[in-house]
């Protein structure tokens, strides 16, 4: 008889983080190297932010293209391969807040078959910019076009998630898990913050981008 190996893991496993399915591979399966797709989403509060100007910006990513300016360098490579393509790049609701528009959840889903060093968490600082009227949406297509980074900060790396990676003849075995509980935690933690915070000052922006005034093509390179 087979064992419940989510069940078991799941029980030593910090609450937060769950196995919910499992699949056979043979010993040859590289899960980095085999895959055909990885989809990853960036949930984020509207906070002020233009979604119709996000919207049409997130177009200026697809295709295949030099991402320098949207990466950390690795140091460890002596000719790195900057040349990367997004196959599907939208924002979409996720959960609306009728109260307060400005607190509804929404996500930036982005898929392509390989990423560099920090790749996700550039293009969404600088989508975040844009969205916020702090730089055109012609700057990212300037930025893929010269190839150069500029010195700006990256996204939080709190709302990424990894969130879908497609295998090859892979089928997976959906384990039989109670999510309830984690919602039940994480929506009653929510609606309590949401309540402390009130009709005051939003500042939920804070630490998600770079807000600087200063344009991005303003400031100086980083090698």
């Amino acid at each position: 008889e087979e064992y419940d190996y989510p069940a078991m893991l799941n029980t030593v496993l910090p609450s937060h983080i769950r196995i919910l399915g499992w699949t056979y591979v043979g010993l040859e399966f590289d899960a980095r190297f085999q895959v055909l797709f990885r989809s990853y989403r960036y949930f984020f509060p509207l906070c002020n932010m233009d979604l119709e100007v996000m919207k049409g910006a997130c177009q200026r990513f697809l295709g295949t293209h030099n991402y320098r300016g949207f990466c950390k360098a690795d140091r460890t490579q002596q000719d790195p391969n900057y040349t990367r393509t997004i196959s599907y790049m939208a924002v979409d609701l996720v959960t609306e807040n009728t109260k307060n528009p400005q607190l509804s959840i929404y996500s930036v889903t982005i898929l392509g078959h390989a990423f560099l060093w920090h790749q996700i968490r550039n293009m969404v600082s600088i989508l975040f910019r844009v969205g916020l009227g702090l730089d055109p949406p012609s700057l990212i297509s300037s930025m893929l076009e010269r190839g150069v980074k500029y010195n700006y900060g990256m996204a939080s790396e709190i709302p990424l998630v990894l969130f879908d990676c497609e295998f090859e003849n892979i089928k997976w075995n959906k384990a039989e898990i109670d999510l309830g509980k984690i919602w039940f935690e994480a929506v009653v933690q929510t609606t309590l913050i949401e309540t402390l915070m009130g009709d005051g000052d939003l500042k939920c922006v804070e630490g998600l981008c770079d807000k600087k005034v200063q344009s991005i093509m303003s400031r100086p390179y980083i090698s």
